[in-house]
């Protein structure tokens, strides 16, 4: 028996034969063997399909290589038009900024040469002093249009790193000195919240253009009847510290709020205004630099509310 299987026996019949066992043996022996053929096909048909897969994924693996050179292409190409359009950014900031500056000079001349000129008039010529005070006007229009494209241009050159601890009271008395004249002209009154030993850590020079342009706004659109109220606040939440300021001027219907921030948008074109349309604009985009924004909120005739959020995440800059 050990002999038999050793030369490849797989079982072994006994003499006399039993008919039911032979053929059970029989039966189990091709069925062993119909599984072994299927077998056999099934690994045949796995090797064909495995080897369509791999030329399919070797084809798919091609395609991908192609499409990854064909956007390494276009980055390089994407990359190299950014690279042309800052420099032609550049080069436009940098025209806007001589342009200014070469006419801040004959503006000033100008200024002065009126100046001047109604130093020399006759008092009683009352047409030809209208007139200067017209040309005046337009004037000094023009220099605040000059200093508006200059704004453009410095806020974006701001240093976004320039982050330090500002005292909000130091900058509000500051502003105040710096437009003295204005409150005292319009009689304004500004009335604070702010303690004067509260620190925040954000740019001082954009902090305290924010307060600059919007108490001299609340006071320059004043209502005609009445002298300006200004409410400035300063709160914190677990996301923002909150700069509000309010006034009892003017005020503007929905349209208006809507065109507030676009550059040259003027609201008051009917009135006596010395808006450019460029201080609020560079306000806003000076603080998009340091991740805060500006928010308003205003009823025609009654007044208007700014509310700028500055982000807390500044406070773990500076200890």
């Amino acid at each position: 028996m050990a002999e038999g299987y050793s030369k490849g026996a797989v079982d072994y019949l006994f003499k006399p034969l039993d008919p039911f066992i032979t053929r059970s043996k029989v039966n189990s022996f091709i069925s062993i063997y119909l599984q072994q053929k299927k077998l056999e096909g099934d690994y045949k048909n796995l090797e064909e399909i495995v080897q369509r897969r791999t030329v399919d994924l070797m084809r798919s693996n091609e395609e991908l290589k192609v499409e990854i050179n064909k956007r390494l292409v276009a980055e390089e190409q994407l990359k190299k038009y950014n690279e042309k359009l800052l420099a032609l950014n550049k080069d436009l900031d940098q025209f806007v900024y001589i342009a200014s500056h070469d006419l801040k000079l004959p503006v000033a001349n100008l200024e002065g040469l009126v100046t001047a000129l109604r130093e020399e008039l006759d008092v009683e010529g009352l047409s030809c002093a209208n007139i200067i005070d017209m040309i005046d006007i337009s004037t000094g229009q023009m220099r605040d249009t000059i200093d508006g494209l200059i704004g453009i241009i410095r806020s974006q050159q701001l240093d976004n790193g320039a982050i330090e601890p500002v005292n909000c009271y130091e900058v509000l008395e500051e502003v105040k000195i710096s437009i003295s004249e204005l409150i005292k002209t319009h009689s304004a009154t500004i009335s604070t919240d702010i303690d004067s030993k509260m620190d925040f850590n954000f740019n001082r020079t954009c902090f305290k253009s924010v307060l600059f342009n919007l108490i001299s706004n609340s006071i320059k659109y004043k209502h005609p009847d009445r002298s300006p109220k200004i409410k400035i606040n300063f709160l914190i939440t677990d996301n923002y510290k909150i700069l509000t300021v309010k006034d009892n001027g003017v005020g503007m219907t929905q349209e208006e709020q809507s065109r507030l921030f676009k550059v040259f948008s003027r609201l008051h074109k009917d009135e006596e205004s010395e808006g450019t349309g460029l201080g609020l604009y560079n306000l806003k985009k000076m603080l998009e630099r340091y991740d805060a924004c500006i928010e308003v909120k205003s009823e025609k005739g009654k007044g208007s509310e700014f509310r700028v959020l500055f982000p807390l995440e500044y406070e773990d800059l500076v200890k």
